[in-house]
């Protein structure tokens, strides 16, 4: 019997950022011996993490968007996803998102050559990088709204971490679920 090929696209900075932590807790507790899975993303981890996926059998995928404007960084996760997706042929394609921008060209690229599309909203609302809402974070919130009107697929697996974040992520006509953040208790357990 041949294993499942998963794709789980976003996470990378596994032992430093939310979304990736999560992404990195699940895949700890996945069924290695029925599930392959990779991980493509813009950040790269720690050579810890590297090793971890290759020892299971997966590969890690960086796409290097340092330094590029946002629409190049778009352009680039866009067609490097798509290369991939061709090139393994998954059957299915987890991705980890914060804003529908990313979600777009991750969803594009994979699509044709993938059946099995989950997309998971990890957030609520558009970063700022101070406390006002600059004109940047207004472009990025217009940007936001534009696209999330492009992924229409009624096909789509959608899951968000929380209310907030399905309704930030998706169209009120499409139904989503919500998978709580968790974290591995026993690592936060008593201990004397």
């Amino acid at each position: 019997m041949s294993k499942i090929k998963v794709l789980e696209l976003g996470p990378g900075d596994f032992g430093k950022s939310g979304l990736s932590v999560i992404a990195w807790n699940w895949y700890q507790n996945f069924d290695l011996e029925k599930i392959r899975v990779d991980f493509l993303s813009c950040t790269a981890p720690d050579n810890y993490y590297i090793e971890r996926i290759h020892e299971n059998g997966g590969e890690f995928f960086l796409i290097n968007i340092e330094k590029k404007n946002i629409v190049q960084r778009q352009i680039d996760r866009f067609l490097f996803s798509r290369k991939i997706a061709k090139e393994n042929k998954y059957d299915c394609v987890h991705i980890h998102v914060s804003e529908a921008a990313e979600t777009f060209s991750f969803y594009t690229a994979v699509k044709p050559f993938c059946k099995k599309i989950i997309i998971h909203s990890h957030s609520s609302g558009v970063e700022c990088e101070s406390s006002e809402f600059t004109f940047g974070a207004k472009i990025k919130l217009y940007i936001h709204k534009f696209c999330k009107h492009l992924i229409r697929s009624k096909s789509v697996l959608r899951l968000a971490c929380s209310d907030l974040a399905g309704k930030w992520m998706y169209l009120p006509k499409y139904d989503y679920t919500i998978i709580n953040n968790g974290i591995t208790t026993k690592e936060f357990a008593f201990d004397k």
